[in-house]
């Protein structure tokens, strides 16, 4: 019987994120496209996800997830998350809350064009992208609280390293 999908439990911690060397390291290995930083998110793609959560006992534990692309959400329109180089703001844009570890907002976008963070990150601050992964093969027995296949969102945060992290 196929588990149901589900969100990410509410144990997981905000500094997960889809690693962007490990991505790279599969997709060079597999030949399968991967997303990562600087690469156009689009539907199918795999993803290989490093997550920080809270294990049983209270302690930080790490595991590796990996599964793939289902929806590529429209890049926010500017003004919501951040105005690109040459960019005005349309009053009729609601500005959304700063990114978790944005609260200054998006430091590339006051030095970058929209279509120039777009070829060096892939998207825009706070563009989004909906995927289901599930444990990397054999490590359920070492992350039990995380068995399952799990619903998850990527936002792009471009003050981060790896810039697609759990929303």
């Amino acid at each position: 019987m196929a588990k149901q999908l589900a969100k990410l439990p509410p144990f997981t911690m905000p500094s997960s994120y889809n690693s962007d060397e490990m991505a790279k390291a599969c997709e060079e290995a597999q030949g399968a496209e991967y997303l990562y930083t600087g690469k156009v998110p689009k539907k199918g793609q795999r993803v290989f996800l490093h997550i920080d959560y809270t294990n049983r006992a209270g302690d930080e534990s790490h595991g590796r997830m990996m599964g793939i692309v289902t929806n590529v959400f429209n890049a926010p329109p500017p003004g919501s998350y951040a105005l690109y180089k040459g960019e005005t703001a349309d009053p009729s844009v609601k500005k959304q809350p700063p990114l978790a570890g944005a609260e200054e907002g998006s430091q590339l976008a006051r030095k970058l064009t929209r279509e120039a963070a777009i070829i060096q990150l892939g998207g825009v601050h706070g563009q989004r992208v909906a995927i289901e992964v599930a444990l990397v093969p054999g490590e359920n027995k070492e992350h039990p609280r995380l068995d399952g296949v799990w619903r998850v969102t990527l936002v792009l945060n471009d003050n981060m390293y790896s810039v697609w992290v759990v929303d």
